[in-house]
């Protein structure tokens, strides 16, 4: 999901999908987010620094029933009271290459200066030459 919209009620296949479409929200929207719980059962995922700030950002997620695999967003609340990041850990290179196979397909010689500048126009992030 490239620039996902969460709300109640959201429905995911996975938790791995729900996981992966937090990130992609706080990468969009320069915020550090970690999961605080993520078991079988459920996946909490807060504001990283939501000790340190007192952050109400908090999204959990469950099963719809339990026999079902469905996982559904319970309750949401995506008011941040902190700062926005100009570094993600969660900007990976496995996350760079799928938000930007299309190109990599149309242009094989892409250059890893390109790459870097083209992440830096797109969302406003630095990353490494190793990264990219």
């Amino acid at each position: 999901m490239v620039d996902p919209h969460l709300e109640l009620g959201m429905k995911f296949s996975s938790f791995k999908t729900f996981k992966m479409t937090c990130r992609s929200w706080g990468i969009q929207n320069k915020r550090q987010i970690r999961f605080t719980t993520n078991d079988k059962k459920m996946c909490i995922c807060k504001c990283q620094r939501f000790k340190s700030s007192n952050c109400e950002f908090r999204i959990f997620a469950s099963h719809m029933a339990k026999d079902d695999s469905t996982i559904q967003i319970k309750s949401i609340n995506l008011n941040h009271s902190c700062t926005k990041v100009n570094k993600n850990y969660h900007v990976t290179s496995d996350w760079l290459a799928e938000k930007y196979i299309e190109q990599f397909r149309a242009d094989p010689n892409w250059t890893v200066s390109g790459i870097i500048q083209r992440v830096k126009d797109d969302l406003k992030f630095e990353i490494s030459r190793m990264k990219a």
